[in-house]
């Protein structure tokens, strides 16, 4: 099985941790790495972004905490970034 990554977005509640939405990258990890380097991180938020890799069995590379705000640019940069790879690769 090819490895494939994604980032996972959990938000904060009473008892631990709800995940509300996945971003799937892909097999490529160079922009998987690309993607995640640009996140941005914010201690102060309540929303948790994870990169894991996906392949035999889940590694998690990364965490980052974000607010909702950061959560919206962040969001956004990972779709348009996702976008492209798809649709623009070998252009």
């Amino acid at each position: 099985m090819e490895p494939y990554y994604i980032i996972d977005a959990d938000m904060k509640i009473l008892n631990g941790w709800s995940n509300f939405c996945t971003f799937k990258i892909g097999e490529d990890k160079e922009l998987a790495m690309d993607i995640w380097e640009q996140v941005v991180n914010d201690d102060t938020g309540l929303l948790r972004l994870t990169l894991i890799e996906v392949a035999h069995g889940i590694e998690v590379i990364g965490t980052r905490m974000c607010t909702l705000i950061a959560f919206e640019k962040n969001s956004r940069f990972i779709a348009k970034e996702i976008f492209k790879a798809n649709n623009f690769k070998g252009q």
